[in-house]
């Protein structure tokens, strides 16, 4: 498993248009536009904003941080080419990660009605449970549990966690900005839409509050046990 952006894009649009079947039949254009804005559906293409920045920039994650447990101590060593991939990610609580995330994306933009959390929620509940089915990790074997074994309890590396949180916001606001579909009069010569780019935003910031909660434990087969368990220390996502 590896986190794909259209397969990410058709889960976001599918679970919204769940919630809001309508959804699914609405589209816009412009033909007066120039250059024109060609015929789409635009819940489809806000998920396709998200899923775009979001596989970006959590590939590009500087690191996780694996701490051995049982017969050996230390963490691993950081792999340029990590070599194996685990697919069994577990973020504990996760649907209460889910919840608080909606009502933090609904607070951030100040929105209020009953309508605000089902809308939020058929936004930020796709995206986080996408990324928390899908989402991979990919090592190597630390040096010092290649010939004993043991657990790897697997945790996102703070400083990491910190960059992701930065970028994500900069680089959906630029996905919005570079979209045909988005701007102010539908001109892309005036800025991007403030409230889709909030919006966009407001969802985003809630990947890294999933990532925080990563907690994933390895039991690592030494070398020479059948079968190996190929899985590591430190490495990326993808």
């Amino acid at each position: 498993m590896a986190l794909n952006v259209d397969d990410m894009t058709s889960r976001i649009f599918s679970d919204y248009v769940s919630a809001f079947p309508a959804a699914a039949s609405v589209y816009r254009r412009n033909d007066q536009a120039a250059p024109a804005v060609p015929r789409h559906r635009p819940m489809e293409e806000i998920g396709r904003l998200i899923a775009t920045a979001a596989t970006a920039q959590i590939a590009s994650l500087g690191a996780f941080v694996g701490i051995g447990s049982g017969t050996v101590a230390g963490p691993g060593v950081i792999v340029a080419a990590p070599p194996y991939q685990y697919d069994d990610v577990a973020f504990p609580g996760l649907p209460a990660t889910v919840t608080a995330a909606t009502a933090a994306a609904v607070a951030s933009l100040g929105w209020s009605g009953p309508a605000a959390p089902l809308v939020m929620q058929g936004l930020v509940a796709p995206t986080l449970n996408y990324i928390a089915e899908e989402l991979s990790l990919q090592c190597s074997v630390p040096p010092q549990m290649t010939g004993s074994g043991g657990l790897l309890t697997v945790t996102i590396e703070p400083t990491s966690l910190t960059a992701l949180t930065n970028a994500l916001p900069i680089a959906v606001a630029s996905e919005v900005a570079s979209s045909p579909l988005f701007h102010q009069y539908d001109n892309p010569g005036y800025p991007p839409t403030d409230e889709l780019v909030d919006l966009c935003v407001a969802i985003v910031s809630q990947i890294p509050v999933l990532l925080g909660t990563m907690l994933t434990v390895i039991d690592i087969v030494p070398v020479g046990s059948p079968p190996p368990t190929p899985l590591a220390a430190v490495g990326g996502l993808v």
